[in-house]
């Protein structure tokens, strides 16, 4: 487009030259040297990047100056009108030497005011000198087209700038969401890399697990038919052995049973040699007295070898009588420490240590442990007595019999601690009737007529069976 239009202004201007003839070229010429002496000065101080600019501003948009109308037009038009030469006065001619190239065409819409034109649209004001006509200088001209190219070069920048801007930015949020995939696919890599890593020692770990454990297999694979044998020979000898022990079981039944035997005949003969027998009613003729006493209904008293009468029942071991007050009067009679008795009370005294005697015996036959130690042959010789010493004796005395009766099993209701003598004769009377071997029992020891249970410790434990003693068999009784 400005191509065009600057053949047609040389072509115009070529005219112009021709029809005003020889009578201008004086003037032009002395114009030219002017001008040419100005712009070398300018050339000087244009900048390099001012110089590269005027190829843009040709090819570019007509630039305009001043106001909205396009001042290039405004000079074609005016140039149409009056046929003058719009670059007279501003340049020289295309054909002389020191025309700059580009310039014309880019100034040679600026025309120098002539009082011939008719301008259009707002005036330039000169920013070189004090004109307020307008001015067509070279440097004024000069000064706005670098102004106006720079302004179009800052706006041609600043789009472009923001047309980068925008890219940059698309290309950043690009490269944001492949950052964030990239660090999400590295941090799974790396996680799948230490899986990977934990496997590979897992496996090398259970790798060497599995090599120890076919050493180990060769290893016991050599014991394995020792093993084999060795469970084999004990099924085999399974029943060998519950047939044993069915036949020792039976065997310690039988030995039980016959033992039961044994000690029911030794305690046959022991209390045939030791009867105890309890006398409630029961009259005895004096000696100087024929006639027979009778005794009272109620059975209270009773009459023992004429002399004396007693209230209560009376207790008789082997030939000997033995109550509550004869152990009194025994009692009295012993407070002086000399064993010199009477003969009425020989009696109780004889009876007390058959009593002794017997219980001494019947512990040894069911092989059962007193709690307390009461010796025949100490009582017997016994220097010094007292009436404390004799009631300790009867308090042991008391104690073994009924830790005896709780042995051999029999209830506890129908022992009296008290009574010695009826708990001995409930005893017999238990065991005659047919008991078997006793189970060890709590030993009852009274201390101020209370009962206090303690653990017994029986000689031998029954549930031992295996364990018995060759002692406890009916070949050693010479049975």
């Amino acid at each position: 487009m400005h191509t065009t239009s600057d053949d047609d202004g040389i072509t115009m201007r070529r005219k112009d030259r021709e029809m005003r003839g020889e009578s201008k070229k004086k003037q032009l010429r002395q114009e030219q040297l002017s001008w040419n002496g100005r712009m070398g000065s300018f050339e000087d101080s244009i900048e390099p990047a001012m110089l590269a600019d005027r190829v843009l501003l040709t090819r570019s948009r007509p630039i305009s100056i001043g106001c909205s109308s396009s001042p290039v037009n405004t000079a074609m038009l005016h140039f149409v009108c009056t046929g003058s030469h719009p670059s007279e006065g501003i340049c020289s001619p295309r054909d002389l030497p020191h025309t700059p190239p580009g310039v014309v065409t880019k100034l040679e819409a600026f025309h120098r005011h002539k009082p011939t034109w008719t301008m259009t649209g707002e005036r330039l004001v000169c920013l070189c000198c004090t004109k307020k006509n307008q001015c067509f200088c070279k440097k004024c001209t000069l000064e706005k087209l670098k102004f106006y190219s720079r302004k179009e070069n800052i706006s041609i920048r600043t789009n472009r700038k923001v047309e980068l801007e925008k890219e940059v930015a698309a290309l950043l949020g690009e490269v944001s969401s492949l950052s964030a995939k990239i660090n999400t696919t590295t941090a799974n890599i790396t996680l799948l890399r230490k899986w990977v890593d934990d496997k590979k020692q897992i496996n090398k770990t259970k790798a060497e697990q599995l090599a120890t454990i076919k050493q180990l297999i060769v290893t016991t694979s050599k014991h394995a038919n020792k093993v084999l044998s060795y469970y084999d020979k004990h099924d085999a000898n399974e029943a060998h052995m519950h047939k044993r022990r069915l036949y020792k079981e039976g065997k310690v039944d039988e030995m039980n049973r016959n033992l039961s035997l044994v000690r029911k005949a030794l305690c046959g003969s022991l209390y045939s040699i030791f009867p105890v027998s309890e006398v409630i009613a029961q009259s005895v003729r004096p000696n100087n007295d024929s006639k027979r006493n009778t005794v009272d209904a109620t059975g209270k008293w009773t009459v023992v070898s004429g002399h004396q009468i007693e209230e209560g029942p009376m207790v008789k071991v082997r030939d000997s009588f033995l109550s509550d007050a004869a152990r009194e009067r025994l009692g009295i009679a012993l407070a002086d420490s000399v064993l010199n008795l009477s003969i009425d009370l020989r009696s109780p005294f004889a009876a007390f240590l058959h009593s002794v005697q017997l219980i001494n015996n019947l512990a040894a036959i069911f092989d059962f442990r007193l709690p307390y130690l009461l010796s025949h042959r100490e009582i017997s010789l016994r220097e010094r007595w007292s009436r404390e010493l004799l009631d300790n004796d009867w308090f042991k005395f008391c104690q073994c019999v009924l830790a005896l009766g709780l042995h051999l099993g029999m209830p506890p209701e129908n022992l009296h601690f008290n009574c010695p003598h009826s708990n001995i004769i409930e005893q017999a009377r238990f065991i005659m009737e047919g008991v078997t071997i006793p189970k060890p029992h709590p030993i009852i020891i009274a201390s101020n007529h209370r009962f206090e249970i303690s653990d017994s410790l029986p000689r031998v434990n029954v549930d031992d069976r295996e364990l018995i003693s060759d002692w406890d068999t009916c070949e050693d009784l010479d049975l």
